[in-house]
This record gives C-alpha cells, sequence and structure tokens, in this order.
C-alpha cells in the first residue's frame, strides 16, 4: 500500500485541492449573498419577466448545490490527506491512479469502483 507522503505529486494535489476549495468557498459565499440580498419590488414585470426570475433562481439554486456538494468533497479529500489516507479507494483500499487524481484531485473511488459505484446508483435510480 502506497502511503500518502510516498504518492508522486503529492503537493502539487494538494495545491490543487486548496486552490479549488477557497475558490468555492467564495462563490458559495457570493451565491449567499445574492439569496439574501432585497428584491427590487418596484420594477412592473409580467409573468414572463417573473418566470424568467424563478428559472434563474431554479439555476442559481442548482449551482450553489452543485458548489456545496463538490465543496464537501474538497473538504473530504484535504481530510484525507491529513489522515494519511489520500489515494486511496474507499471502497478496496486500492491506490487510485495518479493520472485519475491529476484529473480528479478529489476522487475517493479508483476507476473500476467508481463505476461500479455510478452503476449501482443507476439501478437504484
Amino acid at each position: 500500500m502506497q502511503r500518502h507522503d510516498e504518492l508522486p505529486h503529492l503537493h502539487a494535489l494538494r495545491d490543487a485541492l486548496e486552490r479549488r476549495h477557497a475558490e468555492l468557498l467564495r462563490e458559495v459565499d457570493a451565491a449567499e449573498l445574492a439569496r439574501r440580498a432585497p428584491i427590487d419590488r418596484t420594477e412592473v414585470g409580467d409573468r414572463e419577466d417573473d418566470a424568467e426570475r424563478v428559472q434563474a433562481g431554479d439555476i442559481e439554486e442548482g449551482e450553489e448545490g452543485r458548489d456545496v456538494a463538490e465543496l464537501r468533497q474538497v473538504e473530504a479529500a484535504l481530510h484525507r490527506i491529513a489522515a494519511g489516507r489520500y489515494g486511496e479507494c474507499i471502497d478496496c483500499g486500492m491506490p487510485i491512479s495518479l493520472a485519475r487524481l491529476i484529473v480528479q484531485p478529489a476522487a475517493r473511488r479508483c476507476t473500476p469502483c467508481q463505476k461500479t459505484s455510478e452503476r449501482a446508483a443507476q439501478r437504484a435510480a
């Protein structure tokens, strides 16, 4: 089993995770501020305007939800680094390939286990 401190490029991966963490925090904070901003009720609109506002709000809510989920994944990856378990698949315990970690630094599973997990989720849906 490969220890996290022996993982090639660990510092670069940690730096990428920390940058993404800071970016996601800014995005989530901005979305929170925008949601709290008062709505201008003096503007006259029609049903189409209202529908567009609702649709835009739904999109923003979906984007914020996606950002929060990714933020949790990045935080979990940073915790795995601190605990010395980064780069190990949470399902089988085998090393996650460096190529996968470079593309997806917060990856929790090796490619075969990720595919299995996704198939199981599809069957459950």
